[in-house]
């Protein structure tokens, strides 16, 4: 949808719309309240059902999908909420707008990220935390994720990813090769699910592209030519069909008796007849 492809791809309008974002530095709880502001109103009516579980003996509050489905954002706070970390208070509705529950976690983010006293690193870290506040609520959606085959943190970097460093939450995956299958392990090593997804894809379309020519190449073999003349191939055909001459009659060339005399007989090779004859 056009909510998605807008938070999900950097283009000159999001950039245009990050360089608008208020100083964090100077009025922190001002810029959570105007990011969250520009978060598509759809967000209003995505809801989610909220939950207490014991975790090691410990009430907690967590977020249920509302749908089958990838959410990662769900996970996000799922994680936050077990290490007993208080970003949202349930309602007595028992259910949380995916606006509320992005809100809140940017407020969380700006609460557990406090400026840096250094004024080259302070600038990096709002330049990190509005990517951050800006892709954050893309995740609802889902999450594209390019994975390495060397590491279980083997990632290409993403704007969405860096969210999850902001929260000190790490992601793994398990598309990592057996070492003790030392041919697809050696093949795989470095490469990354695109990279390799293009390889096999370029490796088809030349194995297309030869078997094409192959095809051709018989096409025009068995095809005659625009002179009205037969193929080679069906010359080879009728050369092989043709019946070998017959051999000259022993009668004319046969000497006197008592006599012997060397002939030497030049025929084709096709007849399989000897070129050198005794004759007694």
């Amino acid at each position: 949808c056009d909510a998605e492809r807008k938070w999900a791809q950097p283009d000159e309008k999001t950039e245009k719309a990050k360089s608008a974002f208020p100083d964090m530095s100077t009025a922190p709880l001002q810029w959570v309240e105007q990011v969250t502001a520009s978060i598509p109103e759809e967000y209003h009516e995505i809801l989610f059902p909220i939950k207490k579980v014991i975790y090691w003996g410990h009430p907690r509050v967590i977020v249920m999908q509302n749908e089958n489905g990838p959410c990662p954002l769900l996970a996000l706070y799922n994680v936050l909420a077990l290490r007993n970390k208080q970003i949202i208070t349930p309602s007595s509705t028992w259910l949380i707008s995916a606006h509320e529950l992005v809100r809140s976690l940017i407020s969380f983010l700006v609460e557990y990220n406090p400026p840096y006293d250094d004024p080259d690193e302070r600038a990096n870290q709002e330049q990190a935390l509005i990517e951050a506040a800006f892709f954050l609520p893309s995740l609802a959606k889902g999450m594209d994720v390019n994975v390495r085959f060397d590491s279980v943190r083997g990632f290409e970097f993403t704007h969405q990813l860096q969210a999850f460093e902001l929260f000190n939450v790490n992601i793994v995956h398990g598309w990592l090769c057996d070492p003790q299958d030392t041919e697809v392990y050696r093949a795989l090593q470095g490469l990354s699910y695109n990279t390799a997804t293009e390889f096999l894809i370029s490796v088809a379309e030349e194995q297309s592209a030869w078997d094409e020519k192959q095809r051709q190449k018989h096409t025009q073999r068995q095809q005659p030519s625009d002179s009205g003349e037969p193929s080679s191939a069906s010359q080879e055909a009728h050369t092989q069909s043709e019946p070998a001459p017959e051999a000259e009659s022993s009668e004319s060339t046969t000497p006197p008796i008592g006599t012997q005399t060397s002939t030497h007989t030049h025929t084709d090779t096709d007849t399989h007849l000897p070129t050198d004859t005794h004759v007694p």
